[in-house]
């Protein structure tokens, strides 16, 4: 039976940018805290580095469940479409006024109570080099997204957009939609994902999906595969400098030359559960010529979250666009194209 092919470049890129315990620059930004700093910091006498981080790492519970949290991030990724294309773009007739460059901005507050219940508000720029021969502006879009235990609502806002205009005047109403997909939708995507990757890389993605609703195992695993530059402790946190080679990190199925070499972390994590609560990185990938910043700051919520604050309220004038109503239809290709059998429903292997 013949499989569709998998581009390993998305994959892996995501990994990248979001994956166990999001990278530090080797050059720390000016938002990356030093550990020896504070005042209430104290270096953990238990021998070396390596030594005392291996040992709270395995003081955790077996399990531990992401704690409700609230905080802030930024992303910003910038690059060359051509160099990332392999130069192809070099051959092509851009009008007057394209360019091959991107830049992306995002900024967002966070509250998690849940990975099924979380609320998110974001900011969103891009300046899309192909996109300037139409307008030299970038585009500027808000986003709402609430999931609520069953279904995730996303709630654009294209009051910024230079083509507002152009949307309305389609009057095809996009511009009125609230995206929704069901988590029973993304638990499907995951399954599919998961029976579609082969080899040693199916292997990494189920052990990442576990270290995403583990934190304590994602301790466990970088205590074991990743080299302890520094190790102390600042209150309830666990404050680490770690060294990771990426080639050796991710499986062969999903090298990328360029993108794969040693790389300098900066983590804080709580030191109950092992969630990562501070985060900071700098990733610079000349060949692919992309550049991205990553800054996440977490703190644990003291008291639940309000009543209804994880509702969706459809505000007037918005239509709903189920998304799972084509989702399911790709996922079942999927499927049949890679030869799984459909999910039994009675069992829970994932870890979501």
């Amino acid at each position: 039976m013949n499989t569709r092919p998998i581009s390993w470049k998305p994959i892996a890129l995501c990994a990248l940018a979001f994956g166990a315990c999001q990278a530090t620059p080797k050059t720390k930004p000016a938002a990356v805290r030093d550990a020896d700093s504070s005042a209430t910091t104290q270096q953990d006498p238990a021998g070396s580095a390596a030594e005392a981080f291996h040992a709270w790492a395995y003081s955790l519970p077996v399990g531990t469940a992401v704690p409700p949290m609230t905080g802030t991030m930024s992303f910003h990724m910038k690059g060359d479409l051509a160099k990332m294309g392999g130069n192809e773009w070099d051959s092509l007739e851009l009008p007057i006024g394209a360019e091959p460059t991107f830049e992306m901005k995002f900024r967002g507050a966070l509250e998690i109570e849940s990975w099924t219940r979380l609320r998110a508000q974001m900011d969103m720029v891009m300046d899309i080099g192909p996109l300037r021969a139409q307008n030299p502006n970038p585009v500027e879009v808000g986003l709402l997204l609430i999931a609520d235990g069953e279904t995730i609502w996303i709630e654009p806002d294209w009051s910024k957009a230079w083509f507002l205009d152009q949307l309305e005047g389609q009057a095809t109403g996009f511009e009125r939609l609230v995206f929704t997909i069901g988590t029973g939708t993304v638990r499907g995507i995951l399954e599919v994902a998961a029976g579609a990757i082969p080899g040693e890389a199916a292997e990494w993605y189920r052990k990442s999906l576990e270290c995403a609703s583990n934190p304590a195992r994602l301790a466990r695993l970088l205590s074991d595969h990743v080299t302890v530059d520094t190790f102390a402790r600042r209150g309830q946190r666990i404050v680490t400098d770690l060294t990771m080679d990426m080639s050796e990190w991710f499986p062969q199925e999903m090298s990328m030359p360029g993108f794969m070499g040693p790389l300098s972390y900066r983590c804080e994590f709580d030191a109950s559960s092992g969630v990562v609560l501070y985060t900071a990185y700098t990733m610079d990938f000349p060949v692919e010529g992309m550049t991205m910043e990553f800054l996440q700051e977490m703190q644990l919520v003291t008291k639940p979250f309000a009543e209804g604050r994880f509702v969706y309220e459809l505000p007037k004038g918005r239509q709903v666009f189920p998304v799972d109503l084509f989702v399911h239809p790709l996922l079942q290709g999927i499927r049949m194209e890679s030869g799984q059998t459909p999910p039994d429903q009675t069992v829970d292997d994932l870890p979501f």
